[in-house]
């Protein structure tokens, strides 16, 4: 388990606090019980958003300082060609490997000195876009409907966040099913990203 993962089953208990807290059963959730189930919906997601970030900067970590030059793969070297030409600062100060971390963590948390801000929503457009700059995969093993259902989650959390708003037929369910499955999305993701960085270095980082 990488320690991105960790972070994020414990950013999830906020979330299973919140849906604890109502009442089992049928019937139509009470207006305080509707805003926990958004308020859970919104920390599911910010934990989800989180683990995309911070995975993308610990496997790009571990591979910028272990793999072989030979071996990196073709959209991470794209990236790294972005931010530099410069033969010097490729192979001496900053170093490749240098740049590349960087760029990921750019990419993925913002660069206050640059032109970049960072993952805006955690879609699987955004992911794959920062996942190409790792070199990795993370969503291989995610089904068209999981990759549905995932954006079914940024909705709901958009218009939440934006309109303040309760959506009416929101309840405990919807919100478990959320969180059940950036819970299941993570650890596949955790589990390929691990094969898939093996396979480069030789070795696996957790």
């Amino acid at each position: 388990m990488s320690n991105s993962l960790t972070a994020f089953s414990t950013s999830l208990v906020h979330a299973d606090r919140l849906i604890e807290g109502t009442k089992t059963g049928r019937g139509r959730p009470t207006s305080k019980e509707a805003s926990m189930f958004v308020a859970s919906v919104a920390l599911t997601y910010a934990a989800w958003e989180a683990y995309v970030e911070d995975a993308a900067v610990e496997v790009s970590a571990f591979l910028a300082d272990n793999i072989d030059p030979g071996r990196v793969p073709a959209s991470a070297r794209s990236a790294i060609e972005s931010v530099s030409s410069s033969a010097w600062e490729l192979t001496v100060h900053p170093g490749w490997r240098e740049i590349w971390k960087a760029r990921v963590v750019a990419l993925a948390k913002g660069d206050p000195n640059g032109d970049q801000f960072g993952m805006n929503t955690a879609g699987t457009k955004q992911i794959e876009l920062l996942y190409s700059a790792v070199g990795v995969s993370f969503l291989k093993k995610t089904t068209r409907d999981d990759r549905k259902e995932l954006e079914a989650l940024i909705d709901a959390r958009g218009k939440v966040v934006h309109s303040a708003n309760t959506p009416e037929s929101f309840n405990k369910q919807a919100a478990r099913d959320y969180r059940n499955l950036v819970e299941r999305l993570a650890i596949d993701a955790d589990a390929t990203m691990r094969d898939q960085a093996r396979n480069l270095v030789g070795h696996a980082p957790w």
